[in-house]
């Protein structure tokens, strides 16, 4: 269960950055992949503050807002709501997510 906790956790920081270089002129707005733990994971954001998050073929549908650097990421599985906030920072095709435990994700945008 930890495991899971932890690829939502980074999919969480993942949305969450990309909000937040969309608000900065930096886009967001795309598709970011990343791997950990031989688990990949690809999140799509999009401009209207949508996005999913996908897990080996499993999609999960999320909202997102940015405000300065922090995104949220609101997303429902299983029949429960999560909000989780992050901090973010892009840097040419490399988004890095940061949670509130300072654990770090780095995603690279997709063309």
């Amino acid at each position: 269960m930890n495991k899971l906790k932890k690829i939502f956790a980074m999919s969480f920081c993942t949305v969450m950055l990309f909000a937040l270089v969309a608000c900065k002129g930096n886009s967001l707005v795309g598709t970011w992949s990343g791997s950990e733990d031989d688990i990949s994971y690809t999140f799509v954001f999009e401009k209207d503050g949508k996005g999913s998050l996908d897990l080996s073929g499993v999609s999960i549908p999320f909202e997102y807002e940015v405000k300065d650097d922090e995104i949220t990421i609101k997303m429902t599985l299983l029949g429960q709501t999560e909000e989780d906030k992050y901090q973010y920072k892009i840097s040419k095709n490399k988004l890095t997510i940061t949670d509130e435990t300072n654990e770090v994700i780095e995603l690279t945008k997709q063309k």
